[in-house]
């Protein structure tokens, strides 16, 4: 046990570490109560987030419970660990996921406690994400709420993305009619491929291309090869394809592709992860571009990403993407190495955009 409260009402609670295994079956059942809407309530998609990423020590789960005095879950708070590459050091975080409190304990304190026991115990707490409740809680610690974090969503088929849209509303309509005019002035539908090439997953390696080609004035969060087989060959999606850009037979670059079905019905091409040396904007075009050529293929219907780095935000907007508020990045002020300061270098594989 970390931490006791008084009473909350009628309830004792305390703040435990648990083990996400032990109490899979009362993790399930409280999340699938309280936070109906959410991704855990696909048991598939929950025995990988829980059980799965304990198999190695770069994607364990820790999970912090608020329990009360019968060992009943009231509130989660989970941590995953994570690296960031700044000025050539490697630097432990902690992406903090999955955060909710049963609703009659919320404005008691209970989260906020949640975020510090995790915060405490667990290295350098970094969150991508922003719901009413976390963001409320990160605002009274005083912790720091950026939100320089766009997501960005390419068109290709008008017609049929204004059909799936139950609630058609402005945005919805402008995205619709911003990609018809970008379909009307397109006059090349291939992108010439010199320099990327599709690799097998036994065959990639995004570290070593991070480990050389990251600018040192930016935090890149790291991709270790155990990281990248949890979530991309052994999440219940369909497999990820690999791309690789090269110059003169030393990768550059890389690229993480996966289609999804949405809720909505239709077929999404999502840009999982993007790199490229010293984060040059015009290759990073230049595989977006591609991206959206093989999306094409498979009968998307829309394409998206997520982007915080200037280059990569700009190459989106050039390639008419519609910009919208992304995730929010927040942390305590005083993450070390200077992370506290920096920009970051953040894709979908750094969020639950990836399978939400």
């Amino acid at each position: 046990m970390l931490e006791e409260t008084g009473k909350t009402g009628m309830d004792d609670i305390r703040i435990e570490k648990i083990d996400p295994a032990a109490c899979y079956d009362k993790l399930y059942e409280f999340l699938q109560k309280v936070w109906p809407g959410a991704w855990s309530t696909d048991k598939k998609l929950f025995y990988w987030r829980t059980i799965l990423s304990a198999q190695s020590p770069s994607t364990k789960t820790a999970v912090y419970a608020a329990m009360d005095r019968d060992s009943n879950i009231r509130g989660v708070l989970c941590g995953i660990p994570g690296g960031v590459s700044i000025d050539g050091r490697q630097v432990a975080i902690t992406w903090a996921v999955d955060f909710t409190v049963e609703e009659k304990l919320r404005r008691k304190g209970i989260g906020t406690r949640l975020n510090l026991s995790l915060c405490e115990n667990e290295p350098n707490f970094v969150a991508l994400g922003g719901t009413a409740m976390s963001l409320s809680n990160c605002r009274s610690l005083g912790w720091v709420i950026r939100d320089n974090v766009k997501s960005y969503i390419k068109v290709l088929k008008p017609i049929r993305y204004l059909l799936h849209k139950k609630n058609k509303n402005r945005d919805h309509l402008k995205i619709m009619f911003r990609a018809t005019g970008a379909l009307l002035g397109e006059t090349l539908r291939r992108v010439e491929a010199e320099g990327i090439r599709k690799v097998e997953g036994d065959c990639f390696s995004p570290a070593e291309i991070l480990e050389k080609n990251s600018p040192s004035d930016f935090a890149v969060t790291l991709r270790p090869k155990d990281l990248i087989m949890w979530q991309c060959e052994n999440a219940p999606f369909p497999k990820s394809d690999y791309f690789i850009m090269e110059n003169k037979g030393c990768g550059d670059g890389y690229m993480i592709l996966r289609t999804h079905e949405t809720k909505e019905g239709f077929l999404e091409g999502r840009i999982l992860d993007i790199f490229s040396r010293d984060l040059n904007k015009q290759d990073l075009k230049l595989m977006i571009a591609y991206a959206v050529m093989a999306f094409r293929k498979k009968n998307a219907v829309q394409v998206r990403l997520i982007a915080s780095h200037p280059s990569l935000k700009m190459a989106c907007l050039e390639l008419d993407f519609h910009e919208r508020q992304g995730p929010f990045l927040i942390h305590p002020p005083d993450l070390p190495d200077g992370m506290d300061q920096a920009e970051w270098h953040l894709t979908m594989l750094d969020s639950d955009f990836a399978y939400r």
